[in-house]
C-alpha cells in the first residue's frame, strides 16, 4: 500500500532489489557513498601488531535479536584471535575517522544490513574490512583481494570461528593485510564519492521527469 502509487521504488542494494522486482517492477537501485572530506586516510600503519575496529550500536534489536553480533561473534572472535579491539560508539565523525585510522581491519558481523556506512568509511580510510556477507557487502569486497566475506547464514559460533581465521591471517601477513586495504580504498574511491551518487540521483531525477 506503501509505494503502489510510486512511479519508482528505490532500494539500497542489488539483493533488495532483485527481492523486491517480482512485485513491483520498476525498481532501481541507487548506490549509497561516504563523505570522502570527512573519512580519509591519515596514516598508513606499519609493523606487525594488527589491531581491529568496530563501531556501530552493539544492542539494536530486529525481532528480539541483536543484529550486529558484537557480543555475539567481534568480541569472542578478537579474543580467540588475541588482537587488540577498539570500538566506535556514541563518537563525533573526526572520532569515528581517527579510529579507523587506527586500526587494520574493520569488522562487520550484522545478519542484516542494507548500505553498512562503516565499509564506506573504512575503505575510504584504506582499511581492509571483514564482513558477513549483507546488503552492499558483496558489491563492494572481492573476497581475499580488498577484504573478505562470511557467508551471512552461518550461526554465531561458525562466524565468529571463521572470523577469527581472518583475523589470524591478518596477523601472520600484516603487509598483505594492508595492501588489501589500500586496494578498498581506491575502490571506494572511484565507485562511492559524493559526486559519484549525486550523478546517481540526478540520472534517476531526469529519467522520471523525462516519462
Amino acid at each position: 500500500n506503501m509505494v503502489k502509487h510510486a512511479s519508482v521504488l528505490v532500494v539500497a542494494n542489488r539483493e533488495q532489489a532483485d527481492e523486491i522486482r517480482p512485485y513491483f517492477r520498476n525498481t532501481v537501485v541507487l548506490p549509497d557513498g561516504v563523505d570522502t572530506q570527512q573519512f580519509y586516510m591519515e596514516k598508513e600503519r606499519t609493523g606487525d601488531d594488527i589491531v581491529a575496529g568496530w563501531s556501530g550500536n552493539p544492542v539494536r534489536k530486529l525481532n528480539g535479536r541483536r543484529v550486529k553480533r558484537f557480543y555475539e561473534v567481534v568480541e569472542p572472535a578478537c579474543r580467540a584471535a588475541g588482537v587488540e579491539l577498539k570500538v566506535g560508539r556514541n563518537m563525533s565523525r573526526d572520532e569515528l575517522r581517527q579510529m579507523y585510522n587506527d586500526v587494520d581491519v574493520v569488522l562487520i558481523a550484522s545478519v542484516t544490513e542494507g548500505n553498512p556506512l562503516c565499509l564506506f568509511e573504512a575503505g575510504a580510510c584504506g582499511r581492509t574490512v571483514i564482513a558477513t556477507r549483507v546488503g552492499a557487502v558483496p558489491e563492494i569486497i572481492e573476497d581475499g583481494v580488498d577484504g573478505f566475506i562470511i557467508d551471512a547464514g552461518l550461526s554465531d559460533l561458525q562466524t565468529s570461528d571463521l572470523m577469527t581465521l581472518r583475523l589470524k591471517w591478518c596477523q601472520s601477513h600484516p603487509a598483505e593485510t594492508r595492501i588489501m586495504g589500500l586496494r578498498l580504498r581506491e575502490k571506494i574511491l572511484s565507485t562511492r564519492t559524493p559526486e559519484m551518487t549525486g550523478k546517481a540521483f540526478l540520472h534517476l531525477l531526469n529519467s522520471l521527469i523525462s516519462t
